[in-house]
């Protein structure tokens, strides 16, 4: 549902498989991923504390699948900004990825595309900068992502803004 673009229906499934999930019946893996998604899902909709509490809880049953965990911080990250902003956002990915966007690995691009895009919203343009050159460079050997895009525009973004207009006219094609 949450693929077709229907919110409501995905949250209305999503609550109810988190609501049936017991001590006796529960599989940590599929738990983690219905709260991950809804994490996603509520700090899409600008519900942060709802988002913030889902990814808590996702990260807390240490999902085995390395997408779910990533959606988890991602949805983590998110909420935090929304409810505190950009920064607030970035220190608790800053829990999560190394410091410098060249020691992470290529396994993590999405969340350094996440981390990229909330300095761009925190206004750090040169870290900014680094971190969405380096995920645009991790793309080249890792596996494709939907993030892809989005790095392109805000690298683009904040190009634009430190004044490297012709770089910013490439990224900013690319998405096209």
């Amino acid at each position: 549902a949450w693929d077709q673009g229907d919110a409501i229906t995905a949250e209305r499934w999503l609550t109810d498989a988190v609501a049936c999930a017991g001590p006796e019946n529960v599989d940590s893996d599929v738990l983690a991923a219905a709260l991950s998604l809804l994490g996603i899902l509520t700090g899409t909709q600008g519900r942060a504390r709802e988002a913030v509490e889902a990814a808590i809880w996702s990260l807390r049953l240490k999902p085995a699948d390395p997408y779910v965990e990533q959606q988890a911080w991602t949805a983590l990250a998110v909420g935090e900004a929304l409810l505190g902003g950009g920064v607030a956002g970035l220190q608790r990915l800053s829990e999560r990825l190394p410091q410098t966007p060249e020691a992470v690995p290529v396994s993590d691009m999405y969340l350094l595309v996440i981390r990229g895009t909330l300095g761009y919203y925190a206004g750090r343009t040169t870290s900014t900068i680094a971190d969405l050159r380096g995920a645009v460079r991790l793309a080249r050997d890792g596996p494709a992502t939907m993030q892809l895009p989005r790095a392109h525009v805000h690298l683009a973004q904040a190009l634009l803004n430190s004044g490297d207009w012709g770089e910013a006219l490439v990224h900013a094609r690319i998405p096209l």
